[in-house]
């Protein structure tokens, strides 16, 4: 069962990372809260943030603690964090790429499948 904690989990890991986690689970509701919290931190521009990474239940973010502070980082995240709602929908696009197997495309693909047991799967 996924259970949304009140407010989130700040992490220290390690003196220029701070992991933000929102719930202790993982779907989709999660995912979007964390991409909505990530939205919303980059679109404050804090000084000192290098980049951020989105895991599906957390945001991590890597700082220059010579720019920010963790207290001040975790400060400036809270405020933007209770500010956050969630993501309704994510921009996506379908990039449809060919495949081809065999012949001239894969040479080796009967004597891989041949070592591997598959030549009849």
């Amino acid at each position: 069962m996924v259970m949304f904690y009140d407010e989130p989990k700040f992490l220290v890991a390690g003196d220029r990372y701070l992991s933000i986690e929102i719930a202790n689970a993982m779907n989709i509701q999660t995912s979007f809260k964390v991409l909505a919290l990530d939205r919303a931190i980059k679109g404050h521009k804090i000084p000192g943030i290098i980049e951020t990474v989105l895991t599906y239940r957390s945001d991590m973010i890597y700082f220059d603690n010579q720019k920010i502070s963790m207290k001040n980082l975790i400060t400036e995240v809270k405020k933007i964090a209770e500010n956050t709602g969630e993501v309704g929908s994510v921009p996506s696009r379908l990039i449809e790429l060919p495949c081809r197997y065999g012949g001239k495309y894969g040479p080796d693909l009967e004597y891989v499948a041949e070592v591997n047991n598959l030549k009849n799967a």
